[in-house]
């Protein structure tokens, strides 16, 4: 049975599925606090006001804490400002998207944007979490995972191609090298990029076993911000066509499934089990399972060691 998860911190707390995510667990027994991750103050105390007026909950169950995760100094400055007297008990790891206009522009931390926002800023906020002992033993973390690492094929997405899994191939991935210049978009980078985080969380399972790191996938889900950041005309097909038609022919389901993902892995210790990647068993919606199925690029363990190796260059 799993320990209990009293207080939950959430990235990307202010909109979709990390709203929602904070939504659900407050109807959830044990859950005490939730600590809204989010990058804008007033957008997060704006989704605050609304998540206590939709769950009936006080001023002190929801709290906001300012955090980046595209940028190392922030997530720092954030896990500073953590009250040494709040010891969190679950993670969700959700911020991340497009990586802004320009998913290949290199931050000041060396890797691309897309990088930086969904794998580099949650591998520091773990590690500061680990380190400085607020992170409590027993406690979970759930890593936003996506079909899309290891394909679509109904979608027509494929599965993103690893020669060798080493440094230097995961390195490339991180610095955009990999990448030619007509794939250095959202849809070029976005797979692989989730593909090496997995790979992170799954070596963090052998490395921290007083702790749950689990990835899921929230699946295909209509209503997220996922495309607020890359180019106009794509940010209107993806939420206007794509998403809506997906979800009309059943290949997309709704936040509120998306999220329950999450919170599901989150509380669910004897189901969702460490160092696991779990997504759709079919499609990008529907009952989850390990995708090992599809392939054993999830259990290979040196792959798994040298994405933990790689992300860690680039924190200094």
């Amino acid at each position: 049975m799993s320990p209990p998860t009293k207080v939950v911190l959430i990235t990307g707390a202010n909109a979709g599925l990390g709203y929602e995510s904070a939504r659900q667990l407050a109807s959830k027994d044990g859950v005490e606090k939730v600590l809204l991750a989010c990058r804008n103050p007033e957008k997060a105390q704006a989704a605050k006001k609304s998540l206590e007026e939709s769950t009936g909950k006080d001023g002190d169950f929801y709290e906001v804490v300012v955090m980046d995760v595209s940028s190392l100094d922030s997530v720092r400055k954030a896990v500073d400002s953590l009250s040494s007297a709040v010891a969190i008990d679950g993670l969700i790891l959700n911020a991340g998207g497009g990586g802004g206009s320009n998913p290949a522009e290199l931050t000041t931390d060396g890797v691309t944007a897309i990088f930086g926002a969904n794998v580099l800023g949650h591998v520091l906020l773990v590690d500061l979490l680990l380190k400085n002992k607020k992170l409590s033993s027993g406690g979970s973390v759930v890593l936003a995972g996506s079909e899309a690492s290891r394909g679509i094929p109904s979608l027509g997405m494929p599965a993103p191609v690893l020669k060798d899994g080493s440094v230097e191939e995961l390195t490339a991935i991180a610095d955009g090298s990999r990448f030619a210049e007509k794939e250095k978009t959202f849809d070029g980078m976005y797979s692989i990029t989730k593909l090496v985080a997995t790979l992170w969380m799954s070596s963090m399972a052998r490395k921290e076993p007083s702790f749950r790191f689990v990835t899921m996938s929230p699946g295909m889900t209509a209503g997220t911000n996922v495309a607020d950041h890359v180019p106009a005309m794509l940010r209107f097909l993806y939420k206007r066509v794509f998403f809506p038609l997906f979800q009309l022919l059943g290949k997309a389901h709704g936040v509120d499934s998306g999220a329950k993902r999450y919170v599901d892995a989150l509380l669910d210790g004897d189901t969702y089990k460490t160092g696991i990647f779990y997504a759709s068993k079919v499609g990008a919606t529907g009952e989850v399972g390990d995708q090992a199925i599809f392939s054993d690029v999830f259990t290979k363990e040196d792959y798994q060691d040298n994405a933990y190796t790689t992300v860690h260059k680039f924190i200094k």
